[in-house]
């Protein structure tokens, strides 16, 4: 029953913050297994969701560092089927330049980003599963914004290149 409630939003993280789908469905199912293998130490203190999030949030942060020390560039997501084929290419390429500014930020920027804007969680929500206080969170938010910004920006003017 609780895979089948979380799932899709396990599966959701992982392939936003890796930036592939590539390994996701591996990652998503190791963290219903650790969930499942450390059930006994769930206190209650948080909610399974909670608990269950930040199981996969340090998987994720796991296989960033393990990509990063292989020197791996991350794929991109699988361009959805669009009529027109200049269309198709021109958001691949977004999405390509988004994944690359993305992964310029640090792995904790990324991920609080990531929960913050693709996952749509509170603010609150965050600083339980990251275990970082309200404010750092809040912070920690506003600078990936705006290192995100500045990276698609330097994108726009002249090549994904250019470092902030």
């Amino acid at each position: 029953m609780l895979v089948r409630r979380y799932q899709n939003r396990i599966y959701r993280l992982v392939c936003y913050t890796l930036g592939s789908k590539d390994g996701a469905e591996d990652i998503a199912q190791e963290a219903f297994l650790r969930a499942y293998q450390s059930i006994r130490g769930f206190r209650f203190k948080s909610s399974f969701f909670t608990w269950l999030y930040r199981i996969a949030v340090n998987l994720c942060l796991r296989e960033m560092r393990r990509k990063k020390s292989l020197s791996l560039e991350t794929g991109s997501p699988a361009p959805s089927s669009d009529d027109d084929p200049l269309d198709k290419i021109e958001k691949e390429e977004i999405v390509k330049h988004l994944h690359r500014s993305l992964d310029r930020l640090k792995e904790r920027e990324k991920m609080v980003l990531v929960l913050r804007e693709m996952e749509e969680l509170s603010y609150e929500e965050i600083s339980r599963i990251m275990d970082y206080p309200l404010g750092t969170v809040k912070s920690a938010i506003s600078r990936a914004r705006e290192k995100l910004r500045d990276h698609l920006m330097g994108a726009l003017k002249g090549g994904v290149g250019h470092a902030v």
